[in-house]
């Protein structure tokens, strides 16, 4: 009994250590797969995992896709420092400063950006979608300069830097910076001047911001000096705190002048191409470096050419309408060239959405933006393959009519044209429709589209005083637009037969013939070339004839007078002379 118990004692100690073995593998399995395991190599031959490795591994990708994206940024803010803008006049030396470094402990500010920033938690999933690492950047940046101040201001005061520069300079050279900087800080407005408005020197303010008021006192007197002659006087220069130092920026307003000197500007980008060849405003070549207080950003830009292409649209769709031009006294209190939105299908409430200046250079009216969106979408979605041709046809009429580029003369002497937004839309649109129509009908050719352009005046209507939505100096020549009439677009079936009635029928192939002359078949000859042959008495009323277009099996040869066609080349025969007449001498 002793040996029985020891045995199955050491058997239930043994089948535990089996099961407890068994399930510590099961674990380690399944912490090995939550870890990972390596799937392939990536391009740079190293192992791709899975679990939380992979996740690590992307993270680690991310974090170096946004270092990569803060180098290109410091490059890309390095080269603007190498041009000449024309809000600002760069002093600094072409001597890179010292990387600015933080000091203290870096770990214990990165713990706590990282609870700021809520822990990894939340920010391995940002990491991995463009938006929220952008976004994430930025507050980044944010933090980073936060930061960098709190510890200058732990620190001595550093020296201004700028200053330290414009002192180094000679007193001419400054008088000539001190000139040009306060000539491009003068306010310019788009007015009358004239005797019924001069400005007076006490209508203008001037303010100069600067790191250090009391530092720059002793460049206050040449300052004073350098007012623009018949504006203003020295006097009204005031020189105020910024608190950053490194940076000096001029301000000057004009104010006190009477409304009815305004001229109306359609935009303000209007504006900028009026007033870019002119100094002191503009001077830089290049007006699209202009820093200006609302420029757009690259993002805006995208925003603002994404609402065009869908006004462009809504337009050819019937979504929106232009409202005619209103009376001039109406026209004083409002632009013209409004366009209307049904704000509710079949309500018939229209309502306006601005111009299309005003979406060129805001965007589509946020309260609206959405329901046009909305209405051009479920008009595509209902578009068949004929009505969208009929729209690229449109399109293509936009492209190379309407918005046709303005040719520029380049410095070699060359004509070349100079496409403007419409213009690249409008192409952008032809191609997107006509290839949506060809993936679904292959029969749709560009020579069908050819064909519905020509005789677009058939099946559109013309929008009456459009041609002044396009700014002048973009397009050739004003140009008013059109849209595809509503009865046509409503169906795929009326634009069918649009298109069917569009293409010219093909003309009819010339008729060819055989001739069975001496016991044998020639040709074929054209009617043209047996009527030589009748000429040269080759061929009679009795030759037998073969028109090609017959069917050998239904068809027999006939006698060349029995033809209509060929009859008339026979004439009336002249009979021969009687015998009892003697022949010409």
């Amino acid at each position: 009994m002793t040996h029985l118990k020891r045995d199955i004692a050491d058997y239930l100690r043994f089948h535990l250590l089996a099961v407890a073995a068994g399930q510590a593998v099961e674990v380690m399995r399944g912490m090995s797969a939550w870890l990972g395991d390596p799937l392939s190599l990536d391009e740079h031959g190293q192992p791709e995992w899975s679990g939380i490795a992979g996740e690590f591994q992307e993270g680690r990708r991310c974090v170096q896709a946004m270092l990569g994206a803060v180098d290109q940024r410091i490059g890309q803010l390095r080269a603007d420092a190498q041009h000449e803008h024309a809000t600002y006049i760069k002093l600094a030396s072409d001597v890179l400063p010292e990387p600015v470094k933080l000091t203290g402990d870096v770990k214990q500010w990165s713990e706590e950006v990282l609870l700021e920033f809520g822990g990894s938690s939340r920010l391995f999933p940002q990491l991995g979608d463009d938006r929220l690492r952008s976004s994430l950047l930025l507050k980044l940046f944010r933090r980073a300069q936060t930061q960098l101040t709190v510890e200058q201001i732990g620190g001595a005061e550093p020296p201004d830097p700028l200053l330290e520069r414009l002192s180094a300079m000679s007193v001419q050279e400054r008088a000539r910076i001190f000139n040009e900087w306060m000539r491009s800080a003068m306010p310019w407005i788009n007015a009358r001047f004239s005797a019924e408005f001069t400005p007076r020197a006490d209508q203008f303010k001037c303010f100069i911001g600067v790191g250090d008021a009391n530092a720059w006192r002793r460049m206050e007197a040449e300052i004073r000096a350098a007012v623009p002659t018949g504006s203003f006087h020295g006097d009204l220069v005031s020189i105020v705190n910024t608190g950053i130092a490194g940076k000096a920026v001029c301000y000057i307003e004009l104010s006190g002048f009477p409304m009815t000197v305004l001229r109306g500007l359609p935009t303000w980008r209007t504006s900028y191409q009026i007033e870019n060849p002119k100094i002191p405003t503009h001077l830089h070549f290049d007006s699209t470096r202009f820093r200006h207080p609302i420029s757009p950003s690259m993002d805006e830009l995208n925003r603002l050419a994404d609402d065009y292409e869908w006004f462009l649209q809504a337009n050819a769709l019937g979504v929106i309408k232009r409202k005619p031009d209103l009376a001039d006294r109406e026209a004083s209190f409002q632009p013209r060239g409004q366009y209307l939105f049904e704000v509710e299908p079949g309500s018939g409430e229209w309502l306006q959405i601005g111009n299309e200046f005003a979406i060129r250079s805001n965007g589509l009216p946020a309260y609206y933006r959405e329901q046009v969106i909305a209405a051009v979408q479920q008009k595509l979605a209902a578009m068949g393959p004929n009505q969208l041709a009929l729209l690229a046809a449109l399109m293509r009429h936009y492209h190379q009519r309407v918005y046709e580029p303005k040719l520029e003369v380049d410095e070699t002497g060359a004509q070349l044209p100079s496409p403007s937004l419409p213009n690249i839309t409008a192409r952008r649109l032809y191609d997107q429709w006509i290839k949506r129509a060809r993936g679904v009908n292959p029969a749709l050719s560009p020579d069908r589209i050819d064909a519905a352009t020509d005789k677009l005046a058939q099946w559109t209507e013309a929008v009456p005083d459009s041609a002044s939505d396009a700014y002048h100096w973009e397009v050739e020549r004003a140009v008013d637009k059109r849209v595809i009439r509503a009865d046509i677009l409503a169906s795929d079936e009326r634009a069918a037969q649009v298109l069917a009635a569009a293409v010219p029928a093909p003309a009819p192939a010339s008729v060819r013939y055989k001739l069975f002359v001496g016991g044998a078949q020639h040709g074929p000859f054209s009617a043209e070339e047996i009527a030589l042959r009748i000429a040269r008495g080759e061929v009679a009323r009795e030759t037998r004839v073969w028109n090609m277009q017959w069917n050998p099996k239904a068809d027999k040869w006939q006698y060349a007078g029995h033809l209509p066609e060929l009859a008339p080349l026979f004439g009336d025969a002249i009979p021969d002379p009687d015998d009892a007449i003697p022949d010409p001498d």
